[in-house]
C-alpha cells in the first residue's frame, strides 16, 4: 500500500489527504509521540488556555493533550475524511474535543482568538519547495497564525526544520515575535515515526509580543543539550544551532551500523572551561564481527600526552589498536590540553554515557569495558600558554611518555592532536636532553646530512632550514653536527621567543635565525649573494590549510617556481630535504 506521495508537491493536495486517511486509518505520527514532544509543550500551554491544532491529521496528540488537561481545544484539517474519523472516534471519550474541515489559509475565526496554535508537521507539509506559489500559501498560513493568536499567544511549530523552512521561519518571525528552539530526542518505540530518517525534530515556539514591546523588536534563542536558554545575537547562530544538530544526527543514525574499516571523529566542547579546544575527541573504530572476540563494544581512554603517538594519532594505528582490544566498536577517547581532569573515575563516568550515543544498534547493556594503558589517565602539566598571529593558541606542556621519560611539547591548539616540537628533558632541572631527537623525521633529516661528504675548501658547509618551531632540529645538528653552520628561516617571532625560551635553542655563529617569510625569502635570495652557498635545504614547516591533504609544507611551497629557486640556491652538489606529510596517498 502506498502511503507517500510520488512528489512532495502531493503534500499540499487536499485529494492526497483523503486517499491518505482512507488507506490509513489508525494514528499516524509523523514526528515522534506526546511522550516524546510533552515536556516542551507543557512549558508554553497552560490548561485554560484555547487551543488550536492546526491540521491535525489522525495524530493522537489533541487527544493526549485532552486526557492532560487541556480540555479547550479545537483540532482543523483540510481532510474531510479525517474530520470525521476523529470526530467520531473521540465522540464518547472525549466530547469536549472540537473537529472541523478548514483550510489554515483562510480560517474563518476572528482575529486574537486562541492562546496557541500547534502544529505537527502541518507547515512541513506545506512548505514543499521554494517556488512562488508555495512561498505565497506559507505566508498566507503565518498570517493567518498571527491574525488568530492573542498578544503573547504562541504558535507551537513541531517540524524537521529542513534548510528551506529554517530559513522561511527566520526570515518572517522577526521584529515582533520571540523565538525559540527546543531540539527533541525520539524515543525508540515512537510510533510509525518514519518520516525524516535520520533527522531530529524541533519544536519551534514563536511567541506574538505585545504591540508596545513589538516595535522592531527580535528575539532569537535555542535551548541547548544541557538545558540552558541561549540568547542568539544573529539569526545565523539559530541556524548553525539546527544544522549542527542534524548533522550529528545523521552521523549517529549512519553508526547504528558497524562499518568495518570506517572511522569516524567527533569532537566533544566542554560548556564550561576551555573553549579553544575540545574537551575530548572521540574516534570510533569498527572491525569485522567475527574477528570480535572480546565483545561488540569498548572505550578506551588515551592517558594524557599520548594523544600524538601513532597507535593514537593515526588511522592505521588505531585500526592496530582496535584488532589488539578485539572489539566489533572501539571508541577511542583522546584527552586535551586546556582541560582538567580529576581522575580516571570521573572520566570513565563523563565518556561512558557520551561514548553510548555512538553504539551501534542491538545493544542491551548500560555499561561496557572502559580500558586505558596502566592504572590511570596519566598527567599534563602546561608551562606556558600564548598565542600567535601565524598560529593561533598554543601551549608548551609536559607529559610523560611510553617508558616514562619526561617529554616537552610545543601543541598547537588549533591541532590538538599532533605536537608541532618535542625534545626529552631532564627530570631534575628540566634540562634539554641534548642526545635526543623524538621525531622520526628529525633523526631522517639529520642521517641525510651524512651524503653531503666534506666541504672541499676546508669550511663549514652553510645548511638552509624553513620553519623553527620549538628548534629541536636546528639545535640537535648546532649540537652534534660540527661540519655545518645553520640558518633557520622562521616567518614567527613568537616561535623564537618559545624556542629560546623553553626548548634550549641558543643561536651563535653557527646558528642563526632569520625573521621572514619562507617562500619570500627563497624567491628573492637565489639570485642574490646566497645563490649556490648551500649545501642543503630542508623545509621543516607545517601547513596552516589541510584542506587540501597536506600538513606540510603549505602548498605554495611545492610550485614549480619554489622548486626552481630552491635549485639555484644549492652548490652544485647540494641536497634537497624537505618533509611532506600528507593527509591522502592521492598525493
Amino acid at each position: 500500500m502506498n502511503l507517500l506521495p510520488r512528489s512532495r508537491g502531493h503534500f499540499q493536495q487536499k485529494s492526497y489527504w483523503d486517499s491518505f486517511f482512507s488507506k490509513r486509518t489508525s494514528p499516524f505520527e509523523w514526528y515522534g509521540s506526546y511522550q516524546d514532544v510533552c515536556h516542551v509543550l507543557h512549558k508554553y500551554i497552560k490548561p485554560a488556555n484555547l487551543i488550536l491544532v492546526a491540521g491535525c491529521g489522525n495524530s493522537r496528540l489533541s487527544e493526549d493533550l485532552y486526557d492532560a488537561g487541556f480540555k479547550s481545544m479545537e483540532n482543523v484539517d483540510i481532510s474531510d475524511v479525517v474530520i470525521r474519523q476523529m470526530a467520531s472516534r473521540n465522540a464518547v471519550k472525549r466530547p469536549g474535543l472540537v473537529f472541523q474541515k478548514m483550510d489554515l489559509l483562510n480560517m474563518s475565526y476572528s482575529e486574537e482568538h486562541f492562546d496557541c496554535v500547534v502544529d505537527k508537521g502541518t507547515l512541513d507539509a506545506l512548505f514543499t519547495d521554494t517556488q512562488p506559489a508555495t512561498l505565497e500559501k506559507v505566508h498566507r498560513m503565518f498570517e493567518e497564525v498571527r491574525r488568530v493568536l492573542r498578544q503573547c499567544g504562541r504558535y507551537i511549530c513541531i517540524t524537521l526544520a529542513q534548510e528551506h523552512i529554517l530559513d522561511g521561519v527566520a526570515s518572517w518571525f522577526q521584529a515582533g515575535w520571540m523565538v525559540r528552539v527546543h531540539k527533541v530526542e525520539l524515543g525508540d518505540e515512537a510510533s510509525g515515526c518514519s518520516v525524516g530518517g535520520a533527522l531530529p525534530v524541533f519544536v519551534f515556539v514563536m511567541t506574538k509580543l505585545t504591540v508596545g514591546k513589538a516595535n522592531g523588536l527580535k528575539v532569537m534563542e535555542y535551548v541547548s543539550d544541557d538545558g540552558k536558554c541561549v540568547r542568539c545575537d544573529r539569526v545565523d547562530d539559530v541556524k548553525e544551532f539546527v544544522k549542527s544538530s542534524q548533522l550529528m544526527a545523521m552521523m549517529k543514525h549512519h553508526l547504528t551500523a558497524v562499518h568495518a574499516g570506517e572511522q569516524t571523529s567527533i569532537d566533544l566542547w566542554s560548556q564550561s572551561g576551555c573553549s579553544e579546544v575540545p574537551r575530548y575527541t572521540f574516534h570510533i573504530v569498527d572491525m569485522p564481527r567475527r574477528k570480535a572476540k572480546n565483545g561488540p563494544f569498548a572505550i578506551f581512554v588515551v592517558p594524557q600526552g599520548r594523544e600524538v603517538d601513532w597507535l593514537f594519532a593515526s588511522e592505521r594505528g588505531r585500526e592496530q589498536l582496535v584488532e589488539s582490544a578485539s572489539y566489533e566498536r572501539l571508541v577511542v577517547v583522546s584527552l586535551h590540553s586546556g582541560h582538567a581532569y580529576p581522575g580516571l573515575v570521573q572520566v570513565k563516568e563523563e565518556v561512558s554515557a557520551n561514548a553510548l550515543e555512538f553504539a551501534q544498534a542491538g545493544l542491551k547493556q548500560k555499561k561496557y569495558p572502559v580500558l586505558t594503558l596502566g592504572d590511570g589517565i596519566g598527567s599534563r602539566e602546561v608551562l606556558h600558554k600564548d598565542s600567535s598571529v601565524f598560529s593561533g593558541d598554543f601551549v608548551v606542556e609536559e607529559v610523560f611518555g611510553e617508558s616514562g621519560e619526561r617529554l616537552r611539547r610545543l601543541v598547537f591548539l588549533s591541532k590538538p592532536h599532533l605536537a608541532q616540537t618535542e625534545i626529552q628533558v631532564q627530570a631534575k632541572g628540566k634540562k634539554r636532553q641534548r642526545s635526543m631527537l623524538c621525531f622520526d623525521h628529525h633523526k631522517a633529516m639529520v642521517a641525510s646530512l651524512a651524503l653531503m661528504g666534506p666541504c672541499s675548501d676546508g669550511r663549514s658547509d652553510r645548511l638552509l632550514i624553513v620553519g623553527l618551531g620549538g628548534g629541536a632540529l636546528p639545535s640537535y645538528i648546532r649540537d652534534h653536527v660540527h661540519t655545518v653552520t645553520t640558518e633557520v628561516i622562521e616567518i614567527d617571532e613568537k616561535m623564537l621567543e618559545v624556542a629560546v625560551s623553553w626548548f634550549g635553542l641558543t643561536c651563535d655563529e653557527r646558528l642563526r635565525v632569520v625573521i621572514e617569510d619562507g617562500a619570500k625569502f627563497i624567491t628573492t635570495e637565489c639570485d642574490g649573494p646566497r645563490k649556490g652557498a648551500y649545501k642543503c635545504v630542508m623545509w621543516d614547516v607545517d601547513s596552516k590549510d589541510t584542506s587540501e591533504g597536506l600538513s606540510s609544507p603549505p602548498m605554495c611551497f611545492l610550485t614549480a617556481e619554489i622548486l626552481s629557486c630552491v635549485k639555484r640556491l644549492l652548490s652544485s652538489d647540494g641536497e634537497y630535504c624537505p618533509v611532506l606529510c600528507t593527509m591522502t596517498f592521492k598525493l
